[in-house]
């Protein structure tokens, strides 16, 4: 009889005895793709005062992020009812990226915590130009990150560089993002960037010497979006050198900041305007793209491309400014044309690539550095192109297999030969064997997205633009961007 005793005593401390009341919530740790809006697995344990489960359990569950810097919640499925004591979450999704969170669990007076978890960065785009980089992910969250002297990145709060991604104030969900190039104003060295909601409303932020920011005002700063004037409806945007640009629905480009070289393309060289102003002509665009160095491109719907500023189409020495759209030479079909951020540019037509303008040290690929070109010349190799970005002094292009090669001079190992200071003439595959989907070039800084969404930049690094977590001022080798 005492044997008996002895077995029930252990059965009703192994909770299985109905009686056990419930005392807490055990939450596991998420499981999966821990990526904003990927769903997740977890579990939540009915526990009695011993922390045994209670068998027979069917109390609801329900899950919540616990407060956190980014404003992160939890989406998908998040109430569930125990079974047998055990409530399972398979479609538990974190809507931001960060590092930190845990998920409350709550049943009625029951409760418990998660262990710590990080959620890592996705992109569906990047921007990077000159001393700072955006991103958007898929959910339309900003993030932006590197030179902040004067609110270029959009954060709200504080005039810090940051090297980690930071998210852009405001909640507002975007389809895309550009980086303009930074102004060197009254010796204060900073930028911004524009952006198009999913719902077609333009905003800008950062410097507005000019009336960049395009929302009527000028010489006041934001560091916050701002809203562009004129309610027009936008499918792109593109920040430019002090001035920006955006392409409407039907086809239209519009641009607004600095007139010098005739930026804005309506044909008043050195008037600016804070709103949006219609480039001159009756071309209907596909794309458009704006440059660090005084220019704007636009792809016709025909694959004709044009460009107006300093420079214009073809940025040689002694060019005069082409004050509206003016078309590139060579009769080659663009998918994408890129003015870059001092004087050459590059694109694609027809799967080949092409680069034109001032040759220092080999930017343009052709072979022959030093040898200006006035029109678009091929990139040697024979290789097929998804997108060549023109940058400073080099220019990197992304295969359509996903390889990125790079070309021109290494000055802070924009190149991603690994090391820096070296001189390329025509397109060398970077180090690290990553294949990539999307890149972006700036004026000393390269990044891209894999597969997964996750970021990698190289080369220039001082202001923290490769969002690596570091300010070291080089970089040859790709490195990933870091949980905000």
């Amino acid at each position: 009889m005492a044997a008996w005793v002895t077995i029930a005593a252990a059965a009703c401390s192994n909770g299985t005895d109905p009686g056990d009341p419930p005392a807490d919530l055990l939450v596991s740790a998420p499981q999966g793709d821990l990526a904003p809006g990927l769903p997740v697995s977890l579990t939540v344990t009915v526990q009695d005062a011993g922390g045994n489960r209670v068998r027979g359990s069917t109390v609801p569950v329900t899950l919540a992020l616990r407060p956190n810097a980014q404003g992160a919640r939890a989406d998908g499925t998040i109430t569930a009812n125990a079974v047998d004591g055990v409530a399972t979450f398979t479609d538990v999704r974190v809507s931001r990226a960060g590092r930190g969170f845990a998920v409350e669990a709550s049943a009625g007076s029951l409760s418990g915590v998660s262990p710590l978890f990080d959620v890592r960065l996705r992109l569906s785009s990047i921007s990077v130009s000159s001393a700072m980089t955006c991103g958007v992910s898929p959910l339309g969250d900003a993030y932006c990150w590197g030179r902040n002297a004067t609110g270029g990145l959009g954060i709200g709060s504080g005039r810090g560089d940051r090297a980690r991604p930071t998210l852009v104030a405001g909640d507002l969900a975007f389809a895309q993002i550009d980086v303009g190039s930074a102004s060197n104003v009254g010796g204060l060295f900073d930028g911004g960037a524009c952006g198009v909601t999913v719902g077609g409303a333009a905003y800008c932020w950062g410097r507005n010497d000019y009336g960049q920011l395009g929302n009527g005002t000028v010489g006041v700063d934001s560091d916050v979006p701002v809203l562009v004037a004129g309610g027009l409806q936008f499918r792109a945007v593109a920040a430019g050198h002090d001035h920006a640009c955006g392409l409407t629905a039907a086809g239209a480009i519009y641009c607004w900041g600095s007139n010098q070289q005739g930026r804005l393309g309506n044909g008043n060289v050195g008037v600016d305007s804070d709103e949006p102003v219609p480039v001159i002509g009756s071309v209907s665009y596909a794309a458009l793209s704006a440059g660090g160095y005084d220019r704007s491109c636009g792809i016709a719907t025909s694959g004709e491309a044009y460009c107006w500023g300093g420079g214009g189409p073809s940025p040689l020495e002694g060019r005069p400014f082409v004050v509206t759209p003016a078309l590139v030479l060579g009769g080659v079909p663009f998918s994408t044309v890129e003015p870059g951020s001092f004087l050459h540019l590059c694109g694609v037509g027809n799967g080949a690539g092409y680069c034109w303008g001032q040759d220092f040290g080999g930017e343009l690929g052709t072979g022959t550095p030093g040898v200006d070109e006035p029109a678009p010349a091929p990139v040697l190799g024979g290789y097929q192109w998804t997108y060549i970005g023109a940058g400073a002094q080099a220019s990197c292009g992304l295969r359509t297999d996903g390889i990125v090669m790079c070309w021109g001079l290494d000055n802070n190992g924009e190149l991603g030969q690994g090391g820096v200071g070296s001189t390329l003439t025509m397109p060398s595959a970077i180090v690290g064997g990553i294949t990539f989907t999307q890149l972006s070039v700036g004026h000393g800084t390269t990044c891209g997205l894999i597969s997964n969404g996750e970021a990698y930049c190289w080369g220039a690094g001082l202001w923290g633009e490769r969002g690596d977590g570091t300010f070291d001022p080089q970089q040859g080798t790709p490195t990933k961007v870091v949980v905000p």
